[in-house]
């Protein structure tokens, strides 16, 4: 009996260790027909506004047409897990209370029995192979099923089992890593898990044993590795901690941990950085949710307000608009108590959101709340910022002397207090009335002065804005060739940012750019495309050409269609709606003429014969231009998968390319399919 239990023992303590049970492969058995699946999990799920407002607006209906992958999210979307977990059938007298224990696996498909040639057949969508699984292998019970039903009491004792071999201190962590969605980084993990029971240098070493045993999943993701709990195991943890006592505790640092951190974005996204705060705040979208449904659930309403006013210019560069707008609305509706400097600032950010969205309506009464409130506190950036706002909402209204009056005394209050942001901001506006006044050249001389701070500031978003509005008077001035070449450069800026707001702007000016060099199908299809994503995104507003004189639009829309036909228009429009916005991208950059001053400054976009792309490389580029995967140009050109993935990774350092959209782009403006 000695020897059996030390046996015992010793299996399971090799159960944790990489590999297996007893170090040896996990034999995974799928008795699907086919033999090998992929699996796949969703993350937890986003926690978005349940109800009231526009809060139903969020999960838009149109976004499978305007899905652009993982760069540009969609509003309300969710993202898959990479990693493959799957219940896995171990052989008779292993460790462990039953014959099924939890295990991720290192690949990202199950082993099959199929020919080597066979592989692409089954390297498909694996969210739809994860819908079809057989139940069997399922994790965690369904809705109306019991942990004391036998299948899942035999799967809740392996976490038990696995559960009893950590040291306190390991438990104690796990419980509290539960609380983070979607995954975390040690900073985090350090701040939101340690306290007087556990101290915060003792975090890494206890995170890399959990990782070494197969409970926490670690992945590399740009220079930082990011850990996640995936979801059978982050609801287990959870009960551990509520049962422990510890859930409010945690969860308050948890919120205060991501306040801080978008409070430092708020403070320093216009500057170089701009791009990695994006990613940053975009990675942990899932970690934001939770903490301001947490703030409501918990009456916490202050912290979100402090979090949701911080996240308010992030809301509108990645396109979340209207969830950002249901955030501070319900939060505002439960402001009684909180302090007027932070509900001020909340105030100006959900007008600021209406603003954009072209409610003004909405918008107005918010702005002047905030504004009133920050002249009697003596807050002079949200005053600024108020002030800016109420400008573009009077412009956007077609006010021309209280959109004067508002920017006129946001630029002089930014410019006395030294804000360098705040004054490019207020002199874009402010040109931009020149500009719906006719007078151009002094609307070239505020766009110019702004780009100017602009570049200073490493801001690339105010850039790209700052390239639109010139494109805007070159295009009255009927100079079409600069105005191409400026619209362009700000479109792959707002591109690269995913920033779909000025990519529609962009759009429009290319619209009408097309339809005056006569190519009156491509200039429909993108105006179509324009109506759509203005719709995904929730802006109030139609397709104008010129938002100085409308009739001007109506005017060159009505030509287009009676030069094309009725059927023909309709055909191109409907062709346009059904654009994703990377599809609309790469349209109006393969169907401008080649001309040298189209290309991007500062290296960003070079011509073919500057990118130095190798024989093989373009090549490689051509069949990416064709559609075809990486397996279908490794047969191709006789090549292994891994050499072509090599070629892309290099052309696409060479052209400056993120995606194979970007690569295709690139290769129809330079005529090379």
């Amino acid at each position: 009996m000695t020897d059996h239990a030390a046996r015992l023992a010793e299996g399971a303590r090799s159960a944790h260790e990489p590999g297996g049970v007893g170090g040896q492969p996990v034999d995974v058995v799928d008795t699907r027909r086919g033999g090998s699946a992929r699996l796949a999990m969703t993350t937890s799920s986003s926690v978005v506004p349940a109800s009231g407002g526009n809060r139903g607006a969020v999960a838009v209906s149109s976004t499978r047409r305007r899905s652009t992958g993982a760069t540009m999210a969609r509003p309300g979307s969710t993202k898959v897990a990479s990693t493959v977990w799957a219940s896995s059938e171990v052989k008779r007298g292993s460790p462990g209370p039953g014959c099924t224990f939890w295990r991720p696996l290192a690949s990202r498909t199950l082993p099959a029995a199929r020919p080597a040639g066979d592989q692409r057949e089954f390297e498909g969508d694996s969210a739809g192979l994860a819908a079809g699984a057989d139940q069997r292998l399922a994790v965690v019970p369904r809705r109306g099923q019991s942990w004391r039903h036998p299948r899942w009491a035999q799967r809740r004792g392996t976490l038990d089992w696995s559960y009893e071999l950590l040291s306190k201190p390991e438990r104690v962590l796990l419980h509290r890593l539960a609380v983070f969605a979607g995954g975390w980084l040690l900073e985090a993990a350090e701040a939101v898990c340690a306290d007087e029971a556990l101290n915060a240098q003792d975090v890494l070493d206890l995170l890399s044993n959990l990782v070494k045993k197969s409970l926490v999943v670690a992945e590399d993701d740009a220079s930082v590795t990011r850990y996640r709990l995936l979801d059978p195991l982050r609801a287990y943890a959870l009960e551990k901690l509520r049962v422990g006592g510890d859930e409010e505790p945690t969860l308050a640092r948890h919120c205060e941990w991501y306040i801080q951190l978008v409070e430092r974005f708020e403070t320093d996204w216009r500057s170089p950085r701009q791009r990695n705060w994006l990613h940053v705040l975009e990675r942990e979208e899932a970690n934001l949710r939770l903490a301001l449904r947490g703030c409501i659930t918990r009456l916490a309403i202050t912290r979100g307000l402090r979090l949701a006013a911080a996240l308010h210019r992030f809301w509108d560069l990645r396109n979340r608009l209207t969830e950002g707008r249901a955030w501070l609305s319900e939060l505002l509706a439960m402001a009684a108590g909180v302090p007027d400097p932070i509900v001020a600032k909340a105030k100006y950010a959900a007008g600021y959101l209406a603003a954009y969205q072209k409610d003004s309506r909405a918008a107005e009464p918010l702005l002047t709340e905030a504004l009133d409130l920050s002249r009697h506190l003596g807050q002079s950036e949200t005053e600024i910022n108020a002030l800016i706002a109420l400008g573009v909402v009077a412009q956007s209204t077609n006010d021309a002397a209280r959109a004067d009056s508002f920017l006129a005394d946001g630029v002089a209050l930014a410019r006395a207090r030294g804000k360098r942001a705040s004054t490019y901001w207020a002199l874009f506006y402010v040109a931009e009335q020149a500009r719906r006044k006719g007078d151009l050249a002094r609307a070239q001389a505020l766009h110019e002065e702004s780009l100017a701070l602009k570049r200073q500031q490493g801001d690339e978003y105010g850039i790209a804005s700052g390239l639109y509005g010139l494109a805007q008077v070159a295009l009255l001035r009927n100079d079409h060739a600069l105005a191409l070449s400026l619209v362009c450069e700000s479109l792959l800026l707002h591109r690269d940012l995913g920033h779909w707001r000025g990519i529609i702007l962009c759009l429009n000016v290319l619209g009408y750019l097309a339809a005056a060099r006569g190519d009156a199908p491509c200039s429909v299809r993108l105006f179509g495309a324009v109506d759509a994503i203005n719709e995904t995104i929730g802006v109030r507003r139609a397709v104008t050409l010129h938002s100085a004189n409308p009739d001007r639009s109506v005017a060159t829309l009505s030509v287009i269609r009676e030069r094309l036909g009725v059927a023909a228009f309709k055909e191109a429009w409907d062709a346009g709606q059904t654009m994703t916005v990377d599809e609309a991208v790469a349209l109006a950059l393969s169907t401008t003429p080649t001309d040298p001053r189209t290309a991007k400054r500062d290296g960003i976009d070079r011509t073919l014969r500057d990118a130095g792309l190798t024989q093989r490389e373009t090549e490689v580029l051509h069949l990416i231009v064709q559609g075809n995967s990486n397996q279908e140009i490794a047969a191709t050109l006789v090549l292994s998968t891994r050499t072509v993935e090599r070629h892309i990774a290099k052309l696409y350092a060479k052209l400056g390319a993120h995606s194979r959209v970007d690569a295709t782009a690139y290769a129809l403006r330079h005529g090379m399919a």
